[in-house]
């Protein structure tokens, strides 16, 4: 058999099984060209408001760099986790995703996770049919997103064979077609519909209708038995945290429902109960000559309109308004005494017939409803002012294994056990509190059972979707998320795109916003160009870690504890690859702008003397980076040392803030997992195994090492709020700061990277018009160190007490100073708390 006629053996097979198994869930496939664009092609048949295949290709593209966090570890091996190139990741990553750019391009290691980039990017479950005997339907859920974010509907497409996609859409009955406006590419002029363009791409081979012969399982004859070197494995299915309830499709809800229509059903103890029939009653001899007054076809019409009611409360209220009870007649004795009586009422019965009452006898009324007695006097009994005013009470009793009081209390005190923190901006509006990141229920219920297990008995043990149902009805407990670059304004103009709300003003921020994106990365990567080529400038980028916890272990005892807070603040050379991290925890300072100006001073006070220009990259957090404190720490840097003669502070986009610090903080991240930290000073040892090859350099920073540049500025600097040309200074659009020697009184500043430089007056007169004089030395912002609240401190003294903390280290914290004014709030913002709380110090 010659190699094409196997090929084309092989591709018909799948083609045939991929096809079955569309049929079989009620989907068509739609052919596209194999042309390395067919992932976006087939995705287009989903996503009408993108212009093109090109468009989704760069959005996409977009997506994975904004996102680079999350995706990241795709591309790190094992061998790259261990090695020093783990802080050039980053550039590996991003070299493969403009790879990706490329028309036709798909071969490469970002183009293997397109399908999950995809989910995350329309905030939609990405649904893969796949020609493989393995696995043929795939759901890849969004994981960028929370449960309320991910849009319904789904996303199908067809993957047949080893490398290709086509679209999947459902099976229309009525050939409407399908507008594609988003199918072809923006620079074909000419649109037609889906079905038209498909037939432009169809192979000859499959232009015929395929003949689904019949198979054997397995591979195909003359296959090989591994795959190709190209062969992209699907990403595997990921299961839902949460399902939805759906009872409709419960099997005792679906019993019910049979049983109360009238049709068969099989019983919970698996006997079959036949479908309820109108039973033939002989009425001749009866006096109310039932049988001629109503007619078979009437008495069918009576019992399939009872049936049909579908509904306990109904069809009793139906058997109340037509059976009507009357009290019986009194009769005396000899005696002149009421006699006994054996009822004490009677009842009639009757049925509309032409919109006429009816009377009728029991036998007729129950024979032709098919119910029996007890059922007519279960309805009277419960009869109150003409309705039935009962309730259907199978199925409502108290269940032999409901939780009991005790054991939900025993799951309350649990819960409660954990330390929940206020937020990191308390705010009156707000009552939420938040656990620890490395927690969340499934972890809290296992604790929950290693406590227990051996001490209560089974039945006393609650299952986890009652300890979670306790947890989410009883506690507003978030778990703690710290903020990251999530672009609010990104999520939210794809998620009015879908939705077809968004505005002509949302889609021109939208561009706004990504174009300065763009912008900000082409200014960093030109800096870094010009770092490589010159030897007098230094372009770094900065950024402060998540907060690094301590004591740090595996042991479940922490997880019930408060722990320290210790702080990181990363700076990465992009011109060499060398990185330096200023270390402190918050018993010797707090972590605000004036201790970010302190390690920025200290980097430029340790470059060497020929650098004379320093480029500083950071996020926007006004917090710490873009506000005056910060600005007054570089001010005062290059006014006073000698070497440095122009200090520039630029602003990446909100959201878009990926910077080559952050794989500093993934090597640190990876590095704690394989050691146990007691105490804040064992990070250093920590922070410099995580590079072997040129490990990063530890500053340890004490509070006797931070400077109050808050004093400098309001002793010797004032900042006015209006430009020279009298224009008012907007603080929170500033995305490029410049400190020069020669100009000690003015910083320069720009609202964007294009425009020329404006001018802020930064010396001046004071309140009373007396000239403010600068002054060389910098006052410390801390006399002493800073106290932890008391129940901090008890928590930490209890791992010592119990041995979690090894016995070399409990002198440590026993001298931590404590203080009961001192609140318990988290120590960075949470994803959740809004970005307005973070323009505070």
């Amino acid at each position: 058999m010659q190699e094409s006629e196997l090929r084309d053996l092989i591709r018909k097979d799948h083609t045939t099984r991929i096809d079955e198994l569309l049929v079989a869930n009620g989907m068509e496939r739609k052919t596209v060209v194999p042309d390395g664009n067919c992932f976006f092609r087939a995705a287009m048949y989903h996503l009408p408001s993108i212009k093109g295949v090109a468009q989704l290709r760069q959005l996409l593209c977009d997506h994975l760099l904004d996102n680079a966090e999350e995706y990241k570890g795709f591309f790190m091996s094992s061998e790259n986790l261990h090695s020093a190139e783990s802080d050039l990741l980053w550039m590996d990553f991003s070299v493969e995703v403009e790879k990706l750019r490329g028309n036709g391009i798909w071969s490469n290691k970002a183009a293997d996770i397109l399908p999950l980039v995809l989910a995350n990017f329309t905030c939609r479950h990405v649904r893969i049919f796949s020609s493989s005997p393995e696995i043929s339907v795939l759901d890849i859920e969004p994981t960028l997103q929370t449960k309320q974010g991910i849009i319904e509907e789904r996303i199908y497409m067809a993957y047949i064979g080893s490398e290709h996609y086509d679209g999947c859409v459902k099976q229309i009955n009525d050939k409407t077609h399908i507008q594609a406006n988003g199918i072809l590419d923006t620079e074909q002029k000419s649109t037609s519909n889906i079905e038209e363009m498909d037939e432009s791409y169809v192979h000859k081979e499959e232009q015929s209708p395929l003949q689904h012969n019949e198979h054997k399982r397995g591979r195909p004859i003359g296959t090989s038995k591994t795959k190709s070197d190209s062969f992209m494995t699907p990403p595997k299915k990921k299961l839902f945290r949460k399902r939805k309830c759906t009872p409709e499709t419960w099997k005792k809800n679906v019993r019910k429902k049979l049983k109360l229509s009238g049709q068969q059903y099989v019983s919970q103890r698996g006997k079959t109960v036949n479908a309820k029939e109108m039973k033939q009653v002989n009425c001749n001899k009866c006096k109310l000559k039932c049988s001629s007054k109503v007619s078979d076809e009437k008495r069918r019409e009576v019992f399939q309109n009872f049936w049909s009611l579908g509904s306990y409360e109904r069809q009793k209220d139906f058997v109340v308004s037509h059976v009507e009870e009357k009290n019986t007649r009194t009769y005396l004795t000899d005696d002149n005494q009421p006699a006994k009586k054996r009822r004490q009422v009677y009842r009639t019965y009757s049925f509309e017939v032409d919109g006429i009452r009816t009377p009728v006898c029991k036998k007729f009324f129950m024979s032709t409803l098919s119910v029996g007695e007890s059922y007519v006097d279960h309805a009277m009994k419960n009869k109150s002012g003409g309705v039935f005013a009962g309730s259907d009470m199978r199925g409502r009793h108290k269940p032999y294994n409901k939780t009991t009081e005790r054991a939900a209390q025993l799951v309350r005190e649990h819960i409660e056990s954990f330390p929940a923190l206020e937020g990191h901006y308390t705010r009156k509006d707000s009552n939420r509190r938040y656990l620890g990141h490395e927690l969340n229920i499934t972890k809290m219920y296992e604790l929950y059972l290693e406590l227990h297990k051996g001490k209560l008995r089974e039945d006393e043990l609650v299952s986890q979707p009652i300890y979670r149902r306790i947890f989410n009805e009883e506690y507003n407990f978030s778990f703690h998320k710290p903020k990251k670059d999530q672009c609010s304004l990104c999520v939210s103009y794809h998620t009015a795109v879908h939705n077809k709300t968004a505005s002509e003003k949302e889609k021109e921020d939208y561009e706004k916003h990504q174009d300065r994106k763009k912008r900000a990365r082409e200014e960093k990567q030109k800096d870094k160009d010009i770092a490589k080529s010159r030897d007098d400038t230094f372009v770094a980028t900065f950024d402060l870690q998540a907060v690094l916890s301590t004591p740090c272990s595996l042991v479940s005892q922490l997880y019930y504890t408060r722990k320290l807070s210790c702080y990181n603040l990363s700076i990465y050379n992009l011109s060499s690859s060398n990185a330096t991290c200023y270390l402190w925890s918050e018993v010797e300072a707090k972590r605000g702008s004036c201790e970010i100006g302190t390690c920025l001073y200290l980097q430029l006070l340790s470059l060497p003397t020929n650098i004379k220009h320093a480029i500083f990259y950071s996020d926007a957090c006004s917090g710490q980076n873009r506000n005056q404190f910060t600005a007054t720490s570089l001010m005062h840097a290059v006014t006073y040392l000698q070497n440095i003669d122009i200090v520039d502070h630029k602003f990446l986009e909100s959201g878009h803030t990926q910077m080559e610090c952050d794989s500093m903080h993934a090597a640190i991240e990876f590095a704690k997992k394989k050691t146990e930290i007691y105490i804040p000073q064992q990070w250093s040892t920590v922070i410099r195994m995580a590079r072997r090859k040129d490990p990063y350099n530890v500053v340890p920073l004490t509070h006797e090492d931070i400077w109050d540049f808050k004093k400098v500025q309001s002793q010797s600097m004032k900042y006015n709020k209006i430009e020279i040309n009298g224009t008012k200074i907007n603080w929170l659009n500033i995305k490029w700061l410049r400190f020069m020697k020669e100009d000690p009184d003015n910083i320069l500043f720009k609202y964007n990277f294009e425009e020329d430089f404006r001018k802020m007056k930064v010396t001046g007169s004071g309140k009373r018009g007396r000239p403010i004089e600068k002054t060389k030395e910098l006052p410390r912002k801390y006399t002493g160190k800073q106290p932890i609240s008391q129940a901090k401190k008890k928590d930490l003294l209890n791992l010592c007490k119990t041995k979690i903390i090894s016995s070399e280290y409990h002198d440590f914290y026993k001298n931590l100073p404590s203080s009961n004014n001192v609140a318990d709030n988290l120590p960075e913002p949470d994803v959740e708390e809004d970005d307005t709380d973070s323009e505070t110090d």
